[in-house]
């Protein structure tokens, strides 16, 4: 048995692809379908009872009254992880899809043939609705990940990923860099270049939503992840240059999602208040980013992919 848990909200345009993308997997063993609709304000919830009266045995929704991402309830490790029954669990975002019938078949076979590997995660295609353009996720060859390659950068999309249900038994954490860090210390993680999925930007959905920032989840969550890359994360010295990097990337959100100047200075005070090198190495970090993605977008080339 395996668990497909899918989370969604005002993904009317988008659910019904996503759904088929489940349900024309061809396996050999069974699978459930668990998505969770969190108070859309459109159809979405409509087009989910719509398949699940369909699909009575496969399919079962969870539907919420009021939003409860916007409160800070984790979706997966709430509501999705543990109502799901299966051996290994596949994760995909209302507003993503599969596309390959064989993923969950080909993902699985992979995992009950190497017991040492937690999980498995493929490649996928970036699908910008806004430039109308789609490009791979990755340029990754077929390797095995560790969970300080997941906190450089992002490397797979969500909906590539399969991995064992014993592995998140406790896991508190909601976010995709911790989950695949935390799935990277209790065993293996296999990557595949071959595309799976598609990955969609550029619109409002569940990872577009406004992230919930202050200081008290910024730092619970990065001091988790931290801990799980960085051995020396307890020293005073990495503490602070961990934080006043994360305190000045909320600023820069900030600044980018015009949020209230009041809340967007606070993020820089805390930053400068973790240090002066601290911050001073947090601004350098960012200058240099800027300058390479300015540089590398003359040449039509993504500074995320080379990174």
């Amino acid at each position: 048995m395996l668990s497909i848990c899918c989370a969604t909200y005002n993904h009317e345009p988008y659910i019904r692809q996503c759904i088929d993308g489940f349900l024309m997997q061809k396996t050999d063993f069974d699978f459930e379908i668990l998505i969770h609709d969190d108070a859309s304000t459109d159809k979405t919830s409509d087009i989910i009872r719509e398949y699940a009266e369909l699909y009575p045995d496969k399919i079962k929704g969870i539907y919420q009254s009021e939003n409860k991402y916007s409160k800070g309830i984790k979706i997966f490790a709430t509501y999705l992880y543990p109502q799901s029954r299966g051996k290994y669990i596949a994760m995909c975002e209302g507003d993503d899809y599969w596309t390959d019938e064989y993923k969950l078949q080909r993902q699985v076979d992979f995992l009950e043939a190497n017991e040492d590997y937690s999980a498995i995660g493929e490649n996928g295609t970036i699908l910008n609705t806004i430039e109308n353009k789609t490009y791979p996720f990755s340029k990754s060859k077929e390797r095995d990940f560790v969970a300080s390659d997941f906190i450089k950068k992002r490397r797979i999309p969500t909906a590539s990923v399969v991995f064992r249900s014993l592995a998140v038994k406790d896991i508190k954490m909601n976010m995709d860099t911790y989950l695949f860090c935390f799935l990277s210390t209790k065993g293996k993680f296999k990557y595949l270049p071959n595309i799976s999925s598609v990955y969609r930007v550029g619109m409002q959905g569940v990872t577009r939503q406004k992230a919930i920032f202050n200081e008290k989840n910024l730092l619970e969550y990065n001091d988790a992840l931290y801990k799980l890359c960085v051995p020396d994360y307890a020293s005073s010295h990495t503490l602070k240059t961990v934080r006043a990097f994360i305190f000045l990337g909320a600023f820069v959100r900030g600044v980018k999602s015009k949020d209230s100047d009041k809340k967007i200075f606070r993020y820089l005070k805390s930053s400068f208040q973790c240090g002066f090198s601290p911050f001073a190495n947090a601004v350098l970090r960012y200058i240099k980013d800027f300058l390479l993605y300015r540089f590398f977008k003359l040449f039509g080339i993504r500074y995320s992919a080379i990174r």
